[in-house]
């Protein structure tokens, strides 16, 4: 039962990162089905033993990214001896420096991303991750104000707000970065709207000023070269 287990889930995660790579490069909107199974190389009729449609694998691709997240919201939570806001800089510093050292798959995702043809994949994707993580997130909060740190009546639902707030951010960064090769100075406004967002979230939370760190200035100054 194993053996068939493993295989069922190999083939459906083919499916999904032949999908991920024809999205991401065509658009959801522009890649048929039709096309994913050529990819792969399998029938319709396989196909529609995993996914009953393309929207039903779009929530897959949606879920498998969220659980990425999630996976690594809880690498920052299993660490006992740190405290509330070492956890919330070393998770925005473990991002950026991911996104640092690969920059050309970060301009590949950005372009695939927020690309207009790719709306309803991003609101997909963004709206899972919100629901799932914010509870996650949660927990740092509530340290916090156990800590002294965070003062927020509101610990739950400023925790979803968090990470609207890094969509937003998300959605500026990816307006401007496509500038900067013929805009060099547009450089500035991006560091400028990256210590808005942070002071936002020390706002939200109640922190320290000065106290949150969406990742170092040097690793934000490779990702934008």
């Amino acid at each position: 039962m194993a053996r068939v287990l493993k295989e069922y889930d190999q083939r459906k995660n083919e499916i999904l990162d032949a999908a991920q790579e024809l999205f991401y490069s065509r658009g959801y909107e522009q890649t048929p089905v039709n096309s994913i199974i050529e990819k792969v190389g399998i029938s319709k009729g396989t196909f529609y033993h995993y996914f009953q449609s393309k929207e039903q694998l779009l929530d897959s691709l949606a879920e498998r990214v969220t659980n990425q997240v999630l996976a690594h919201l809880e690498k920052m939570l299993d660490k006992p001896n740190l405290d509330a806001i070492a956890k919330l800089n070393l998770m925005f510093a473990g991002s950026a420096s991911w996104k640092a050292a690969n920059r050309e798959v970060i301009i590949a995702l950005m372009n695939a991303m927020y690309n207009d043809n790719n709306l309803l994949m991003r609101k997909k994707i963004n709206t899972r991750t919100i629901a799932a993580a914010s509870p996650l997130m949660a927990r740092i909060v509530h340290q916090g104000i156990t800590e002294g740190v965070f003062n927020t009546s509101f610990p739950d639902d400023i925790s979803e707000m968090l990470f609207q707030l890094m969509t937003g951010f998300g959605e500026k960064f990816a307006e401007i970065f496509p500038t900067l090769e013929e805009h060099p100075e547009n450089k500035a406004q991006i560091i400028k709207i990256l210590e808005m967002y942070q002071d936002a979230i020390e706002r939200f939370l109640g922190a320290p000023r000065g106290s949150i760190k969406l990742g170092s200035r040097a690793a934000l100054e490779k990702i934008i070269g």
